[in-house]
């Protein structure tokens, strides 16, 4: 077996293609300074805020935010249309960069309202920074590629975040707490350099689409028009009013603990955010990526909820047993950012892929900046109810706040589960698939002519596929067959087992030594085009016939985006118990992924002997003796090989292999006879 060059050993094993390798460290270069200066912010903004008001203001300034934001989003969609996403990127972060600047004296010279101003501009610009970044990814990968790479950008945000609380750390004792933000300033304008060198990589200017002058009008077209857009705000208001309240519920407590001391709670909140990033970085490693491929992006959207129903319920138990509230409170506090900026964080931005290119941009905005802002007006809305109802803002009374918490996070569960079906939904329309309605189902008499039918296939890879077209024919007055699983999962584990070791052969047969065997690489090419119909045609008697024949087209299509979506879509649509290694397939078969270990000729070529496919074992032996290798496993295939053809091919080729050793005649044509139309 040829050995892999170490650059690809190491692109296989972070889940990376060679050539992704430099864009993605740019990628995780930049999200991890754009997280490092966020925890820098969120410290200078909490110690600063908290040590001269209390959770009560802190919820006014939420609501006036809420207010805000929507007229904010809308000059901003309006000044960013028709701009290439690095120039956006670019204005953005160099004026966020100078307006930190400008506080770091102002918070240390200005006034008692300058926490005020600056926790409320913050807020909001970092959220756009962070969408800004978030979007470049989702226009730079398709869904397949996100899958794979957002969990590795995300891993550069989890380090982002320890460096930034051990950074504050250390420098709360040495510098002034405001003068953090210089650091911070000088991390933003060198990540707007990184995402500029990552955008040139792409070679392709992506730009902000003028229908986003009008954002009003085009957000109201979305919601009302699609059911998927309704579950992800409905989802998002739940997530940031839950994880809210039990945020200002540990800020609380730490308020009671630190009093006006800003430099030890900002010491305090330094320590937590290492602590936070460590506990982050660990379920990047050894969770995200495991969880995404086993329950995908709206599986791994219970994460957060559950997650913030056991900090609450930890809080709540305090009554019960030994453990300080703060102590409590910061334990719920960090099992919740963890698995938010893990987890959530890469399966929120995969939520957006199904979404069309002119729409994403304004939803995605709206999402995490206007919608955001207004979900956190709620949750204010929630903690002014709490105060004036049972008084939380006492310290005997502040652990019912959880219970509060525990309400919406019930309700979030629900929201999730109904987005789930609406994901389905959104890649169906995405594909271009007819919405599934009611079919007619097959009689039982037809219903036994196809189990007769699938029992008695041939071995054959053209009896299989004459005999799936001829079955496929049936569903055409009766789409839903109606048949048992049992007799279908065998046979799709066949097609499986073939088209991987095809996709193998065919990602190796560039690097094999001459002579150059392009007829045999034709001959794999279309074989595996036929292989994979006949996957298509055997999960069509299992799913909406409608369904599977536009994933098909879609996966047939010359657009990456297209065909990812496709992937993505079967995805989602399936379960069966060989489903990991159906999308792994399918995937490698449609996407070109080269995330293989290639194999040396010899071993392709007796690979290719093993296939139940008469003409391409025949090509396979025709090749093999024109490179004069395996030759005594032609000479046996001319014996014992159940097709004529193949036996009748190696012996002309053993037979005229020393009149002319160095000319390799081409393989057996594909004639008519084996070209039906697809």
């Amino acid at each position: 077996m040829t050995q892999a060059k170490w650059p690809d050993r190491l692109a296989r094993r972070i889940g990376v293609e060679r050539h992704e390798i430099a864009l993605a460290g740019l990628l995780f270069g930049a999200l991890f300074l754009l997280i490092a200066l966020q925890t820098t912010i969120k410290v200078v903004r909490d110690a600063t805020f908290l040590s001269r008001f209390g959770i009560a203001e802190l919820s006014y300034v939420m609501l006036g935010m809420a207010l805000v934001t929507g007229a904010a989003l809308k000059l901003y969609n309006r000044a960013t249309a028709g701009h290439c996403r690095n120039r956006v990127i670019w204005t953005l972060n160099l004026t966020v960069a100078t307006s930190l600047v400008g506080f770091a004296i102002a918070l240390r010279y200005g006034g008692a309202r300058v926490p005020v101003f600056f926790y409320l501009w913050t807020a909001v610009a970092s959220l756009a920074v962070l969408s800004e970044f978030w979007l470049l990814l989702n226009d730079l990968f398709h869904a397949r590629q996100a899958r794979r790479l957002f969990t590795i950008v995300a891993a550069g945000g989890v380090l982002g975040g320890v460096f930034g609380g051990a950074t504050s750390q250390i420098l709360s004792r040495r510098i002034p707490v405001s003068y953090m933000l210089l650091i911070a300033a000088g991390e933003l304008a060198i990540a707007a350099l990184l995402c500029e060198l990552a955008w040139r990589r792409m070679g392709v200017p992506t730009v902000v689409e003028p229908a986003e002058a009008q954002p009003v009008r085009t957000l109201m077209e979305i919601v009302r028009g699609s059911s998927y857009a309704r579950w992800i705000v409905a989802v998002a208001v739940c997530m940031t009013v839950a994880t809210s309240v039990g945020d200002w519920q540990f800020k609380a407590y730490a308020k009671l603990h630190f009093a006006s001391h800003e430099a030890d709670m900002a010491r305090f909140f330094s320590i937590l955010a290492v602590v936070l990033g460590g506990l982050s970085f660990l379920l990047q490693l050894i969770g995200t990526r495991r969880l995404l491929r086993l329950v995908g992006a709206n599986g791994c959207m219970r994460a957060l909820p559950v997650a913030t129903g056991l900090g609450a319920a930890f809080v709540l138990s305090t009554l019960m047993i030994p453990v300080g509230p703060l102590v409590a409170a910061a334990a719920g506090s960090m099992l919740v950012d963890g698995v938010k900026f893990s987890v959530d964080r890469s399966a929120t931005e995969l939520l957006f892929a199904p979404l069309t290119e002119d729409t994403r941009a304004v939803f995605k905005r709206f999402v995490d900046t206007a919608l955001d802002r207004f979900s956190g007006g709620l949750a204010a809305l929630v903690w002014l109810g709490l105060l004036y109802t049972i008084g939380v803002n006492r310290p005997e009374r502040l652990v019912y706040a959880s219970a509060a918490t525990l309400v919406v996070v019930a309700i979030w569960l629900i929201a999730v589960q109904r987005l789930q079906s609406a994901y389905v939904d959104a890649y169906r329309e995405f594909i271009g698939a007819p919405a599934v309605g009611s079919q007619p189902a097959t009689s039982p008499r037809q219903r036994r002519r196809v189990e007769r039918l699938l029992a008695h296939l041939g071995n054959d890879a053209a009896d299989r596929h004459r005999a799936l077209r001829g079955l496929t024919a049936l569903q055409s007055s009766s789409p839903v067959l109606g048949i048992d699983p049992a007799l279908v999962i065998p046979r799709l584990g066949l097609e499986l087992e073939e088209l991987e070791q095809l996709v193998l052969v065919e990602a190796s047969i560039a690097d094999w030594p001459p002579p150059r065997l392009k007829t045999l690489h034709r001959m794999i090419r279309e074989r595996m085009g036929r292989g994979l119909e006949r996957i298509i045609r055997l999960l069509a008697m299992l799913y909406p016939p409608s369904d599977i024949m536009s994933l098909h087209r879609a996966l047939r299509s010359s657009e990456p985006r297209q065909r990812s979506a496709a992937v993505e879509f079967l995805d989602a649509l399936v379960d069966i118990p060989d489903r990991q290694r159906l999308i792994r397939v399918v995937e490698r078969a449609t996407l070109a992924s080269r995330k293989l270990d290639p194999v040396a000729k010899e071993e392709g070529l007796k690979r290719l002997f093993s296939i139940n496919d008469a003409r391409l074992r025949a090509g396979a032996v025709w090749s093999a003796v024109a490179s004069n290798v395996l030759l005594e496993e032609a000479r046996h295939l001319s014996r014992s090989d159940p097709s004529r053809r193949v036996r009748a091919a190696a012996k002309i080729m053993l037979s005229t292999r020393r009149a002319r050793p160095s000319v390799p005649p081409s393989p057996p044509c594909v004639t008519g006879e084996d070209r039906h139309a697809r």
